[in-house]
């Protein structure tokens, strides 16, 4: 754990708008940005000096410190809701295994959460912030990332103790979250790991209701909830290349938040919900961009 060094870095990157109303926030090659639940930082990883690390940066994409310093990657971060604390996965690259772990909002008092000795990914909290769920391959005859033919979402307390898996069919339910308040759970499902269509679904928190929200052959995933409730962002391949996309939380009124080039992944709403961050793929440059969500419907 380095603490909150500082990352020498450049000069600030100036906006990129285009006219979807989308910019460019950094330079710097960096994935999966989170904005934290007061709006005053961007949480992310990068892979700038080794394997992914986790770092903040200001809302303007400057100011950037440190928080991890591991040999192996860490990622799929995610704040808690009183933005104290900090869940991630992290990776061991002796055994390949990875698990999660949590941590101050300023690297420090890291400790790992699970033991699934399996490959563990993407927490996300619950509004109450006492329980977490995350997807991980325990389930899998092999459970290495690349080897893995079931992953599974699970839910475990924020002070450890035993996990328990979501209350949902097949043998690929992952990108799991909960709605602001609670009563609703997104994920996104497969009929294999294989399988080239990937699905958004929502359901009762206690597992019932489950309801097929895109419907269609194509690749969806990344699925995120607005602060409102009552929108949800995702990410999607239906147009024959990777675009963010946001409907409403029935799945109806789908539309185009930001189409260009390259891989589009990890939508996150900011606080107030006006916009997405997200990151884009630039030949192998990953930026992180937001996008204007504009008027409902």
């Amino acid at each position: 754990m380095a603490g909150a060094a500082t990352w020498a870095q450049g000069p600030a990157a100036a906006p990129i708008p285009n006219a979807a109303g989308v910019v460019q926030v950094t330079r710097i090659s960096q994935d999966e940005p989170v904005p934290s639940p007061d709006g005053k930082q961007i949480l992310f990883q990068s892979d700038v000096d080794g394997p992914f690390n986790l770092y903040v940066m200001n809302m303007e994409g400057r100011h950037i410190s440190r928080l991890t310093d591991h040999a192996g990657s860490d990622d799929g971060a995610a704040w808690s809701p009183d933005g104290k604390t900090i869940a991630f996965s992290s990776r061991d690259p002796a055994t390949g295994i990875a698990e999660i772990y949590l941590m101050s909002a300023h690297g420090k008092d890291e400790r790992q959460l699970t033991r699934d000795r399996a490959f563990a990914i993407h927490p996300s909290w619950s509004p109450d912030g006492r329980s977490l769920m995350y997807a991980t391959t325990r389930e899998s005859k092999n459970p290495s990332y690349d080897k893995a033919d079931v992953w599974q979402t699970y839910i475990i307390s924020r002070d450890g103790g035993e996990s328990h898996p979501l209350k949902v069919p097949g043998v690929v339910n992952t990108y799991a979250s909960w709605s602001p308040d609670g009563k609703k759970i997104l994920l996104r499902r497969k009929d294999s790991e294989k399988s080239k269509v990937s699905q958004i679904f929502v359901m009762n928190a206690d597992g019932s209701g489950l309801t097929n929200l895109t419907n269609d052959a194509s690749y969806n995933r990344y699925p995120m909830f607005s602060p409102a409730g009552d929108r949800i962002a995702f990410e999607s391949n239906r147009a024959g290349h990777s675009q963010i996309l946001i409907m409403n939380a029935d799945g109806t009124q789908v539309r185009v938040l930001s189409d260009g080039p390259g891989a589009l992944s990890a939508p996150r709403f900011t606080p107030d919900g006006r916009r997405v961050f997200y990151a884009q793929d630039f030949n192998g440059e990953v930026k992180a961009m937001a996008a204007e969500v504009g008027a409902k419907g």
